[in-house]
């Protein structure tokens, strides 16, 4: 379901000018990890695919930042889009359309649920999850919702633990995320950990 709420949308389609750059914005937030060029022949292309094809420049993708200075990616996987901000694709073959799919959003806690599972994973002193233990404040940061997990945690000394994983999730743009824990070892929580916006699942 997840995966399908985050590609159903339809997106939006922009017609590329062959041999020039192409200017577009976009009416809400979106990851790049599921935007694609699609050529004449129906090809789709993700847009590292069709920097690689050569199909568009190098650059990838190029955005006016703050300094109302044109930017690139170096990592065009990083790319993501913005509601407000101008970005640019330069496409070097004929009849090309990139298509940007907004997430729905509506599976925030399945995301977060993988979130927590792909940080743990970072980490051999977690073990096996307790996903019964899921739950979560949604309401008590006007900015942010709050959801946990526990996980079986071995320390360093041989103890078992119990420890909590917690995912965040902007409310303003919901790619945005992050996770920490309480770390047993250290004795207070490790640094929140950026998930990255085109994490999709």
């Amino acid at each position: 379901s997840l995966f399908v709420d985050d590609r159903s949308s339809g997106g939006t389609v922009f017609q590329l000018t062959p041999g020039a750059w192409t200017q577009f914005t976009v009416s809400q937030n979106a990851a790049s990890s599921p935007a694609y060029i699609q050529d004449q022949a129906g090809n789709r292309y993700s847009i590292k695919k069709a920097v690689e094809a050569g199909i568009i420049a190098n650059y990838g993708v190029t955005f006016i930042g703050t300094d109302g200075q044109w930017h690139y990616y170096l990592d065009v996987t990083q790319a993501t889009f913005e509601p407000g901000t101008t970005y640019a694709l330069y496409a070097q073959a004929p009849s090309l359309n990139f298509v940007v799919l907004y997430p729905g959003n509506h599976y925030k806690g399945d995301r977060s649920r993988m979130d927590m599972v792909r940080a743990a994973s970072q980490d051999t002193r977690f073990k096996s999850v307790r996903t019964e233990t899921f739950g979560g404040d949604l309401t008590g940061d006007p900015n942010w919702e709050y959801r946990w997990m526990g996980f079986d945690f071995v320390s360093n000394n041989g103890s078992g633990w119990t420890v909590y994983m917690i995912a965040t999730t902007s409310k303003t743009n919901p790619l945005v995320r992050f996770t920490r824990f309480w770390d047993p070892n250290t004795g207070q929580y490790s640094p929140w950990v950026y998930v990255g916006n085109n994490v999709l699942y």
